[in-house]
Protein backbone atom coordinates (compact mmCIF):
# COMPACT_ATOMS: atom_id res chain seq x y z
CA UNK A 1 0.00 0.00 0.00
CA UNK A 2 2.93 2.56 1.00
CA UNK A 3 4.60 1.60 -2.21
CA UNK A 4 1.58 1.80 -4.51
CA UNK A 5 0.84 5.27 -2.58
CA UNK A 6 4.39 6.62 -3.42
CA UNK A 7 4.56 5.89 -6.87
CA UNK A 8 1.04 7.74 -7.45
CA UNK A 9 2.03 10.68 -5.65
CA UNK A 10 4.88 11.30 -8.23
CA UNK A 11 2.56 10.89 -10.86
CA UNK A 12 0.80 13.70 -9.02
CA UNK A 13 3.02 16.14 -8.09
CA UNK A 14 2.99 19.40 -9.24
CA UNK A 15 5.34 22.11 -10.08
CA UNK A 16 4.80 24.13 -7.19
CA UNK A 17 7.66 23.54 -4.28
CA UNK A 18 7.11 22.60 -0.54
CA UNK A 19 8.39 26.78 0.06
CA UNK A 20 5.71 27.83 -2.25
CA UNK A 21 2.66 25.92 -0.63
CA UNK A 22 3.70 27.23 2.46
CA UNK A 23 3.85 30.94 1.91
CA UNK A 24 0.26 32.53 3.76
CA UNK A 25 -1.16 28.77 4.65
CA UNK A 26 0.66 27.78 7.84
CA UNK A 27 2.11 29.97 10.65
CA UNK A 28 5.50 27.57 10.12
CA UNK A 29 8.11 28.77 8.03
CA UNK A 30 9.04 25.35 6.36
CA UNK A 31 12.98 27.25 5.30
CA UNK A 32 13.56 28.13 9.21
CA UNK A 33 12.64 24.88 10.50
CA UNK A 34 14.51 23.57 7.85
CA UNK A 35 17.57 25.44 8.72
CA UNK A 36 17.06 24.04 12.54
CA UNK A 37 16.63 21.08 11.29
CA UNK A 38 20.12 21.02 9.68
CA UNK A 39 21.27 22.50 12.54
CA UNK A 40 20.58 19.04 14.29
CA UNK A 41 16.98 20.24 15.62
CA UNK A 42 14.64 17.08 16.23
CA UNK A 43 11.62 18.87 16.91
CA UNK A 44 12.51 21.10 13.52
CA UNK A 45 12.81 17.94 11.38
CA UNK A 46 9.84 16.66 12.59
CA UNK A 47 8.01 19.69 11.92
CA UNK A 48 9.57 19.59 8.59
CA UNK A 49 8.29 16.25 7.45
CA UNK A 50 4.91 17.03 9.27
CA UNK A 51 4.52 19.70 6.80
CA UNK A 52 5.48 17.94 3.72
CA UNK A 53 3.11 15.42 4.41
CA UNK A 54 0.53 18.39 4.76
CA UNK A 55 1.20 20.09 1.50
CA UNK A 56 1.53 17.21 -0.60
CA UNK A 57 -1.92 16.72 0.52
CA UNK A 58 -2.85 20.00 -0.04
CA UNK A 59 -0.96 20.07 -3.54
CA UNK A 60 -3.61 16.77 -4.08
CA UNK A 61 -6.96 19.22 -2.71
CA UNK A 62 -5.90 22.12 -5.03
CA UNK A 63 -5.15 19.91 -8.18
CA UNK A 64 -8.40 19.51 -8.97
CA UNK A 65 -12.35 20.07 -8.01
CA UNK A 66 -13.14 16.47 -8.96
CA UNK A 67 -10.81 14.20 -7.24
CA UNK A 68 -10.63 10.53 -8.67
CA UNK A 69 -10.36 7.42 -5.81
CA UNK A 70 -6.59 7.11 -6.04
CA UNK A 71 -6.30 10.76 -5.40
CA UNK A 72 -8.61 10.80 -2.44
CA UNK A 73 -7.00 7.75 -0.78
CA UNK A 74 -3.34 9.17 -1.50
CA UNK A 75 -4.72 12.70 0.29
CA UNK A 76 -6.11 10.83 2.94
CA UNK A 77 -2.55 9.26 3.53
CA UNK A 78 -0.60 12.04 3.29
CA UNK A 79 -2.93 13.55 5.49
CA UNK A 80 -2.57 11.34 8.57
CA UNK A 81 0.91 11.03 8.31
CA UNK A 82 1.04 14.60 9.10
CA UNK A 83 -1.30 14.31 11.62
CA UNK A 84 0.86 11.23 13.24
CA UNK A 85 3.90 13.50 13.32
CA UNK A 86 2.50 17.02 14.49
CA UNK A 87 -1.70 17.64 14.05
CA UNK A 88 -0.89 21.10 14.67
CA UNK A 89 0.80 22.34 11.38
CA UNK A 90 -2.81 20.73 9.51
CA UNK A 91 -4.02 23.87 9.21
CA UNK A 92 -6.73 24.75 6.57
CA UNK A 93 -7.26 28.57 5.69
CA UNK A 94 -11.17 28.19 5.72
CA UNK A 95 -13.98 26.05 6.83
CA UNK A 96 -14.99 25.32 3.43
CA UNK A 97 -11.84 23.89 2.95
CA UNK A 98 -12.17 21.53 6.00
CA UNK A 99 -15.57 20.52 5.26
CA UNK A 100 -14.07 19.43 1.67
CA UNK A 101 -11.54 17.59 3.19
CA UNK A 102 -13.94 15.82 5.91
CA UNK A 103 -16.52 14.73 2.73
CA UNK A 104 -13.49 13.23 1.42
CA UNK A 105 -12.17 11.46 4.66
CA UNK A 106 -15.85 9.78 4.69
CA UNK A 107 -16.25 9.02 1.39
CA UNK A 108 -12.81 6.66 1.86
CA UNK A 109 -14.01 5.38 4.91
CA UNK A 110 -17.62 4.44 3.37
CA UNK A 111 -15.83 2.34 0.61
CA UNK A 112 -13.22 0.42 3.19
CA UNK A 113 -16.29 -0.57 5.23
CA UNK A 114 -17.94 -1.45 1.85
CA UNK A 115 -15.66 -4.33 1.37
CA UNK A 116 -16.19 -8.07 2.48
CA UNK A 117 -15.69 -8.72 6.06
CA UNK A 118 -13.93 -5.26 6.87
CA UNK A 119 -10.96 -6.26 7.06
CA UNK A 120 -8.13 -4.20 8.32
CA UNK A 121 -6.01 -2.18 6.22
CA UNK A 122 -3.70 0.74 6.10
CA UNK A 123 -6.36 2.87 3.89
CA UNK A 124 -9.14 2.21 6.61
CA UNK A 125 -6.18 2.98 9.59
CA UNK A 126 -5.35 6.30 7.80
CA UNK A 127 -9.18 7.47 7.10
CA UNK A 128 -9.83 6.54 10.77
CA UNK A 129 -7.00 8.97 11.85
CA UNK A 130 -8.12 11.78 9.72
CA UNK A 131 -12.14 11.55 10.75
CA UNK A 132 -10.77 11.21 14.44
CA UNK A 133 -8.25 14.11 14.02
CA UNK A 134 -10.70 16.45 12.16
CA UNK A 135 -13.69 16.09 15.13
CA UNK A 136 -11.33 16.29 17.50
CA UNK A 137 -13.44 18.69 19.49
CA UNK A 138 -16.47 16.55 19.53
CA UNK A 139 -15.84 14.54 22.83
CA UNK A 140 -18.34 12.07 23.20
CA UNK A 141 -18.26 11.00 19.25
CA UNK A 142 -14.80 10.35 19.34
CA UNK A 143 -14.58 9.41 22.60
CA UNK A 144 -16.99 6.31 20.90
CA UNK A 145 -14.93 6.19 17.56
CA UNK A 146 -11.52 5.75 19.26
CA UNK A 147 -12.70 2.44 21.47
CA UNK A 148 -13.77 1.33 18.03
CA UNK A 149 -10.43 2.04 16.50
CA UNK A 150 -7.85 0.90 19.22
CA UNK A 151 -9.84 -2.49 19.02
CA UNK A 152 -9.37 -2.88 15.71
CA UNK A 153 -5.74 -1.13 15.42
CA UNK A 154 -3.86 -2.26 19.16
CA UNK A 155 -0.73 -0.95 17.94
CA UNK A 156 -1.61 2.34 16.77
CA UNK A 157 0.15 4.99 19.01
CA UNK A 158 -2.02 7.79 17.41
CA UNK A 159 -5.15 6.24 18.58
CA UNK A 160 -3.55 5.89 22.38
CA UNK A 161 -2.09 9.74 22.39
CA UNK A 162 -6.02 11.16 20.59
CA UNK A 163 -7.57 9.28 23.30
CA UNK A 164 -5.76 11.10 26.12
CA UNK A 165 -7.82 14.38 25.26
CA UNK A 166 -11.05 12.49 26.47
CA UNK A 167 -9.93 10.83 29.45
CA UNK A 168 -12.26 12.49 32.44
CA UNK A 169 -8.90 12.48 34.91
CA UNK A 170 -7.12 13.92 32.74
CA UNK A 171 -9.85 16.54 31.73
CA UNK A 172 -10.85 17.14 35.66
CA UNK A 173 -6.82 17.73 36.40
CA UNK A 174 -6.57 20.18 33.27
CA UNK A 175 -10.13 21.95 34.25
CA UNK A 176 -8.79 22.41 38.22
CA UNK A 177 -5.34 23.53 36.73
CA UNK A 178 -6.99 26.49 34.66
CA UNK A 179 -9.66 27.34 37.58
CA UNK A 180 -7.04 27.70 40.05
CA UNK A 181 -5.41 29.94 37.28
CA UNK A 182 -7.89 31.94 36.95
CA UNK A 183 -9.03 32.38 40.51
CA UNK A 184 -5.55 33.12 41.74
CA UNK A 185 -5.35 35.89 39.29
CA UNK A 186 -8.45 37.57 39.84
CA UNK A 187 -7.51 37.86 43.18
CA UNK A 188 -4.50 39.16 42.62
CA UNK A 189 -6.00 41.91 40.37
CA UNK A 190 -8.34 42.93 42.93
CA UNK A 191 -6.60 42.23 45.94
CA UNK A 192 -3.20 42.40 47.99
CA UNK A 193 -4.08 39.45 49.99
CA UNK A 194 -0.88 36.55 49.93
CA UNK A 195 -2.45 33.20 50.36
CA UNK A 196 -0.50 31.34 53.38
CA UNK A 197 1.76 28.21 53.08
CA UNK A 198 1.83 25.19 55.43
CA UNK A 199 4.87 22.76 55.05
CA UNK A 200 4.15 19.00 55.97
CA UNK A 201 7.14 16.93 56.79
CA UNK A 202 6.96 13.82 54.82
CA UNK A 203 7.38 10.08 56.57
CA UNK A 204 10.05 8.95 54.68
CA UNK A 205 13.26 10.64 53.41
CA UNK A 206 15.05 10.33 49.85
CA UNK A 207 17.96 9.99 48.78
CA UNK A 208 19.60 12.58 46.88
CA UNK A 209 20.78 10.88 43.79
CA UNK A 210 23.67 13.44 41.87
CA UNK A 211 23.02 11.69 38.76
CA UNK A 212 20.53 9.94 36.02
CA UNK A 213 23.15 6.96 35.17
CA UNK A 214 22.11 3.79 36.73
CA UNK A 215 18.29 4.71 37.77
CA UNK A 216 15.55 2.38 36.53
CA UNK A 217 12.52 4.48 34.83
CA UNK A 218 9.18 4.63 36.47
CA UNK A 219 5.46 6.21 35.42
CA UNK A 220 3.01 7.91 37.68
CA UNK A 221 0.35 4.34 37.18
CA UNK A 222 3.23 2.25 38.98
CA UNK A 223 3.26 4.74 41.85
CA UNK A 224 0.87 4.04 44.41
CA UNK A 225 -0.28 6.54 46.44
CA UNK A 226 -1.78 5.01 49.28
CA UNK A 227 1.61 3.18 50.81
CA UNK A 228 4.35 4.95 52.16
CA UNK A 229 7.56 4.27 50.30
CA UNK A 230 10.19 5.29 48.50
CA UNK A 231 11.07 4.62 45.03
CA UNK A 232 14.55 4.41 45.64
CA UNK A 233 16.87 3.79 42.18
CA UNK A 234 13.85 5.31 40.21
CA UNK A 235 13.04 8.35 37.93
CA UNK A 236 10.29 9.38 36.94
CA UNK A 237 10.34 11.59 33.38
CA UNK A 238 7.33 13.99 33.08
CA UNK A 239 6.60 17.00 30.64
CA UNK A 240 4.88 20.04 31.28
CA UNK A 241 1.46 20.44 29.72
CA UNK A 242 -0.06 23.05 31.12
CA UNK A 243 1.51 26.66 32.03
CA UNK A 244 1.44 28.35 35.25
CA UNK A 245 0.58 32.15 34.94
CA UNK A 246 1.09 32.93 38.69
CA UNK A 247 3.41 32.14 41.45
CA UNK A 248 1.73 33.04 44.37
CA UNK A 249 1.50 31.16 46.37
CA UNK A 250 3.25 28.81 44.57
CA UNK A 251 3.64 27.78 40.72
CA UNK A 252 1.31 25.40 39.55
CA UNK A 253 1.68 23.18 36.75
CA UNK A 254 0.69 19.97 34.45
CA UNK A 255 3.16 17.42 34.02
CA UNK A 256 2.63 14.03 31.71
CA UNK A 257 4.41 10.93 31.80
CA UNK A 258 5.95 8.51 28.94
CA UNK A 259 2.04 6.82 29.32
CA UNK A 260 0.31 10.35 28.77
CA UNK A 261 -1.10 10.12 32.48
CA UNK A 262 -1.46 13.69 33.84
CA UNK A 263 -1.14 14.99 37.58
CA UNK A 264 -0.98 18.37 38.89
CA UNK A 265 2.61 19.64 40.98
CA UNK A 266 2.60 22.52 43.13
CA UNK A 267 6.57 24.00 43.75
CA UNK A 268 7.22 26.37 46.36
CA UNK A 269 10.08 28.80 47.76
CA UNK A 270 11.72 30.01 45.01
CA UNK A 271 13.96 32.51 45.05
CA UNK A 272 11.79 36.05 45.31
CA UNK A 273 11.66 38.16 42.61
CA UNK A 274 12.30 35.17 40.15
CA UNK A 275 8.63 34.08 40.01
CA UNK A 276 7.82 35.59 36.95
CA UNK A 277 11.17 34.41 35.26
CA UNK A 278 10.76 30.66 36.78
CA UNK A 279 6.88 30.74 34.99
CA UNK A 280 8.02 32.51 31.45
CA UNK A 281 11.20 30.71 31.06
CA UNK A 282 11.80 27.40 32.99
CA UNK A 283 8.63 25.75 33.78
CA UNK A 284 7.38 26.28 30.35
CA UNK A 285 5.16 23.89 27.79
CA UNK A 286 7.44 21.23 26.77
CA UNK A 287 9.70 21.38 29.55
CA UNK A 288 11.17 18.14 30.21
CA UNK A 289 11.79 17.19 34.29
CA UNK A 290 13.72 14.06 35.98
CA UNK A 291 12.10 13.34 39.17
CA UNK A 292 14.71 10.95 41.29
CA UNK A 293 14.07 8.53 44.01
CA UNK A 294 9.94 9.25 43.87
CA UNK A 295 8.07 9.71 47.25
CA UNK A 296 4.56 10.05 46.97
CA UNK A 297 1.12 9.62 49.45
CA UNK A 298 -1.88 10.78 49.94
CA UNK A 299 -3.42 9.75 53.58
CA UNK A 300 -6.65 8.53 54.31
CA UNK A 301 -7.95 11.62 55.20
CA UNK A 302 -6.61 13.36 52.54
CA UNK A 303 -9.44 12.08 50.19
CA UNK A 304 -10.26 15.98 49.22
CA UNK A 305 -7.22 16.12 48.08
CA UNK A 306 -7.08 12.89 46.33
CA UNK A 307 -10.02 14.22 43.58
CA UNK A 308 -7.19 16.78 42.39
CA UNK A 309 -4.50 13.63 42.42
CA UNK A 310 -1.69 16.46 43.58
CA UNK A 311 1.64 15.41 43.94
CA UNK A 312 3.70 15.87 47.18
CA UNK A 313 6.90 17.19 46.47
CA UNK A 314 9.95 16.93 48.80
CA UNK A 315 12.89 18.83 48.62
CA UNK A 316 12.41 19.66 45.05
CA UNK A 317 15.64 21.48 44.52
CA UNK A 318 17.69 17.85 45.35
CA UNK A 319 14.88 15.32 43.65
CA UNK A 320 14.61 17.05 40.64
CA UNK A 321 16.98 17.29 37.62
CA UNK A 322 16.84 20.30 36.25
CA UNK A 323 19.88 23.11 35.81
CA UNK A 324 17.84 26.24 36.32
CA UNK A 325 16.30 24.91 39.99
CA UNK A 326 17.84 25.34 43.30
CA UNK A 327 16.86 26.34 47.14
CA UNK A 328 14.05 24.50 49.20
CA UNK A 329 10.71 23.70 48.83
CA UNK A 330 7.08 23.84 50.93
CA UNK A 331 4.53 21.44 51.33
CA UNK A 332 0.73 22.92 51.44
CA UNK A 333 -0.89 20.18 52.76
CA UNK A 334 -5.28 20.04 52.53
CA UNK A 335 -6.83 18.54 55.21
CA UNK A 336 -10.62 17.64 56.01
CA UNK A 337 -11.19 17.35 59.87
CA UNK A 338 -14.92 16.13 61.46
CA UNK A 339 -14.82 16.92 65.38
CA UNK A 340 -17.83 16.22 67.69
CA UNK A 341 -19.26 18.42 70.37
CA UNK A 342 -19.36 16.37 73.61
CA UNK A 343 -20.26 18.78 76.11
CA UNK A 344 -23.83 19.84 78.08
CA UNK A 345 -24.85 23.06 77.19
CA UNK A 346 -25.29 25.61 79.76
CA UNK A 347 -25.99 29.03 80.16
CA UNK A 348 -25.38 31.35 83.07
CA UNK A 349 -26.50 35.01 81.79
CA UNK A 350 -29.71 34.10 80.01
CA UNK A 351 -30.40 35.74 77.87
CA UNK A 352 -27.33 37.91 77.21
CA UNK A 353 -25.12 34.80 77.87
CA UNK A 354 -24.07 32.86 74.53
CA UNK A 355 -22.12 29.72 74.65
CA UNK A 356 -18.92 29.49 72.36
CA UNK A 357 -18.76 25.51 71.01
CA UNK A 358 -14.80 25.26 69.96
CA UNK A 359 -12.70 22.21 68.52
CA UNK A 360 -8.57 23.16 69.34
CA UNK A 361 -6.30 21.85 66.41
CA UNK A 362 -2.94 21.72 66.88
CA UNK A 363 0.00 19.32 66.06
CA UNK A 364 2.80 17.44 67.35
CA UNK A 365 5.67 19.56 65.60
CA UNK A 366 6.84 23.11 66.54
CA UNK A 367 5.76 25.67 63.94
CA UNK A 368 9.22 25.52 62.53
CA UNK A 369 7.78 21.73 60.86
CA UNK A 370 4.08 22.61 60.64
CA UNK A 371 2.14 25.82 60.64
CA UNK A 372 -1.78 25.31 60.51
CA UNK A 373 -4.03 27.80 58.97
CA UNK A 374 -7.26 27.96 58.15
CA UNK A 375 -8.63 27.18 53.92
CA UNK A 376 -9.21 30.54 52.27
CA UNK A 377 -11.32 28.82 49.80
CA UNK A 378 -13.52 25.78 52.00
CA UNK A 379 -14.75 27.26 55.22
CA UNK A 380 -15.69 25.62 58.47
CA UNK A 381 -19.48 24.29 59.21
CA UNK A 382 -21.37 23.52 61.98
CA UNK A 383 -23.96 20.34 61.47
CA UNK A 384 -27.47 21.66 62.58
CA UNK A 385 -28.71 18.34 62.89
CA UNK A 386 -26.41 17.07 64.83
CA UNK A 387 -27.60 18.68 67.66
CA UNK A 388 -30.51 16.30 70.21
CA UNK A 389 -32.11 19.59 71.61
CA UNK A 390 -31.67 21.61 68.02
CA UNK A 391 -35.49 22.64 68.59
CA UNK A 392 -34.64 24.64 71.90
CA UNK A 393 -31.60 26.20 70.85
CA UNK A 394 -30.69 28.73 68.32
CA UNK A 395 -27.71 27.59 66.23
CA UNK A 396 -25.51 30.25 65.01
CA UNK A 397 -24.44 29.59 60.98
CA UNK A 398 -21.47 31.58 61.69
CA UNK A 399 -18.34 29.58 62.77
CA UNK A 400 -15.18 31.54 63.11
CA UNK A 401 -11.47 30.39 62.53
CA UNK A 402 -8.65 31.58 64.91
CA UNK A 403 -4.80 30.85 64.13
CA UNK A 404 -2.74 31.59 66.65
CA UNK A 405 0.35 30.02 68.84
CA UNK A 406 1.06 28.87 72.53
CA UNK A 407 4.56 28.48 73.80
CA UNK A 408 6.25 24.84 73.94
CA UNK A 409 7.58 24.50 77.82
CA UNK A 410 10.40 21.39 78.84
CA UNK A 411 9.80 19.84 81.96
CA UNK A 412 12.61 19.34 84.85
CA UNK A 413 12.55 16.74 87.85
CA UNK A 414 14.32 18.03 90.20
CA UNK A 415 16.26 14.88 91.07
CA UNK A 416 17.58 14.90 87.75
CA UNK A 417 20.93 13.21 87.39
CA UNK A 418 21.50 14.87 84.03
CA UNK A 419 24.21 17.79 83.93
CA UNK A 420 22.43 21.06 85.16
CA UNK A 421 24.07 23.22 82.68
CA UNK A 422 23.19 21.34 79.86
CA UNK A 423 19.05 21.04 81.10
CA UNK A 424 19.67 24.88 81.48
CA UNK A 425 20.52 25.62 77.82
CA UNK A 426 17.94 23.05 76.43
CA UNK A 427 15.16 24.74 78.56
CA UNK A 428 16.39 28.37 77.23
CA UNK A 429 16.42 26.62 73.55
CA UNK A 430 12.67 25.26 73.66
CA UNK A 431 11.32 28.45 75.31
CA UNK A 432 11.28 30.28 72.15
CA UNK A 433 9.30 27.27 70.18
CA UNK A 434 5.59 27.72 69.56
CA UNK A 435 3.41 25.00 68.24
CA UNK A 436 0.50 26.26 65.85
CA UNK A 437 -2.98 26.19 67.26
CA UNK A 438 -6.25 26.70 65.05
CA UNK A 439 -9.58 27.40 67.09
CA UNK A 440 -12.64 26.44 65.15
CA UNK A 441 -15.81 27.88 67.06
CA UNK A 442 -19.67 28.19 66.83
CA UNK A 443 -21.96 29.99 68.55
CA UNK A 444 -25.55 29.03 70.50
CA UNK A 445 -27.99 30.50 72.55
CA UNK A 446 -31.83 30.02 73.52
CA UNK A 447 -34.64 31.36 71.75
CA UNK A 448 -36.26 34.30 73.16
CA UNK A 449 -39.56 32.73 73.10
CA UNK A 450 -38.64 29.81 75.34
CA UNK A 451 -37.88 32.83 77.74
CA UNK A 452 -41.09 34.10 77.46
CA UNK A 453 -43.27 31.14 77.90
CA UNK A 454 -40.87 30.07 81.11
Amino acid sequence: MVNAVKNALDSLKTSKSICELSKGRSKYDYNVLSKYANQGSIKAKRLCNALEHFFAAWAILIESDTLTEQQENILVHELSECYRLEHIVAQFPDSEMREKVGKIVDQVLCRCREMPDYPASQLDEDARVCYASLRMDSHELIDQFLNSCKQKYPKSIYYQSLARHTDPHRTEVIKLHRKWEADIIEQTKNSSICIPVQYHEPRFRQKTAKSLIGLKAISLREINPTKDHVYQGYVLSVTIIEDGYSWVPCIHLVIEDEHRDCERIFIYNFPDGQGEHFTKKVFTIGSKMHIINRYRRIAADQQRLAHGKSVTLDKYAELHWHPQLYNKIYICEHRHIKGLFGRKLELHHFPSDVQHLSIFITSLFLDDKVILIPDPYRFSEVNREAFVDQQEWSLYEHVDTEQRYIKDFLFRIDDDDEDDGRQMKEISNKEDRKRSVLTVTCHTDLYLKEKQNE
